[in-house]
């Protein structure tokens, strides 16, 4: 295929039900392989080339350097987990020379306004800087809940670019098992851009921007900076966003003092915060919450982010909910 400057070769083949394998034998699965090759070309050239109406978010980026991509992948769905995904995708010769004002890192780099989803189609517009009152610094965020959040969301955070490689195979045989686009192995870098910068159906053409994205901020943000930005921005039950007045809300205590077993309740609580409010308003944890905060805490233990002691009396210290004064 030819098209806007940048050539694309697709090969592969489809092997449907119902057909004749190499022995003889009728064939009950379909398998498919398929390999994707663009040929060197201006990193400007393939993102022209892509229809604005697709990647709207993307428009108006500048760039330099090369883009190149070799990948493939090989699915036989007799046997799912045997699935091969592979190749490289060349944006690492690619630089960003100008963004637009809303995807600018610049921006991000210091306060900013970001609009979240109150109530189906009720938008507010909440400030992540010292400005507002319900900001806080990463550094008065309790190190139980960033390792816990670390330990559930993206164990890596501090040693990738941005993206876990080796889960997306694994998104990619979870979302054949389900029949449909369900898991994206998203790092934290991946569900920050998709709170702050975009929107949360999951389609293609989201997941395209959202890659692009993150690769572009964490070209550009320290990672100390993506991860605060996540912890004041991401949902922790209705209305609540951000971990101070969440941590006000769940446990009436600033974030610095959460201790282990309210990090592993947070933790256990993504990614459907609202759902799992619930708990907070019945002040009754549920036996799957606690099983999942149990394996939560020994894997914290096991990658040695809480020592001997501090696993021994987590284990020991029930989950006090603060008395709910709203009445609601």
């Amino acid at each position: 295929l030819a098209a806007r400057g940048v050539n694309v070769a697709l090969t592969g083949a489809l092997e449907l039900p119902d057909g004749v394998e190499p022995d003889g034998s009728a064939r009950h699965f379909r398998r498919f392989d398929a390999r994707l090759t663009i040929p060197p070309v201006p990193c400007q050239t393939m993102l022209d080339a892509i229809p604005g109406e697709l990647i709207p978010h993307l428009v108006g980026f500048k760039m330099t350097g090369t883009f190149a991509t070799d990948v493939f992948v090989d699915v036989d769905f007799a046997d799912l987990q045997a699935t091969q995904l592979g190749g490289s995708i060349g944006i690492k010769g690619c630089k960003v020379k100008k963004a637009p004002e809303q995807m600018d890192a610049r921006r991000l780099a210091q306060s900013f306004e970001h609009e979240v989803e109150i109530e189906p189609d009720t938008w507010e517009k909440i400030t992540i800087g010292p400005e507002s009152e319900n900001y806080v610094p990463l550094p008065e965020v309790s190190p139980y809940l960033v390792n816990s959040l670390m330990t559930t969301e993206d164990s890596s955070f501090y040693k990738h670019r941005g993206f876990i490689t080796r889960e997306f195979r694994t998104a990619l045989i979870k979302n054949l098992e389900a029949g449909y686009f369900r898991y994206g192995a998203s790092s934290i870098t991946m569900q920050m851009v998709k709170n702050v910068l975009l929107y949360r159906d999951k389609t293609l053409a989201r997941k395209l921007q959202e890659l692009f994205l993150t690769w572009y901020l964490e070209s550009e943000l320290d990672k100390n900076r993506i991860l605060e930005i996540y912890v004041n921005a991401i949902e922790y039950g209705p209305g609540l966003y951000g971990i101070k007045p969440a941590s006000l809300q769940y446990f009436g205590k600033p974030p610095i003092e959460l201790g282990p077993v309210e990090a592993a309740f947070f933790s256990s609580i993504l990614p459907a915060p609202k759902r799992r409010y619930k708990q907070f308003c019945k002040d009754e944890v549920t036996s799957w919450t606690l099983k999942k905060m149990e394996r939560i805490l020994a894997t914290m233990y096991k990658r040695e982010r809480l020592t001997d002691q501090e696993y021994q009396l987590a284990q020991m210290t029930p989950l006090l909910f603060q008395p709910d004064k709203s009445g609601e």
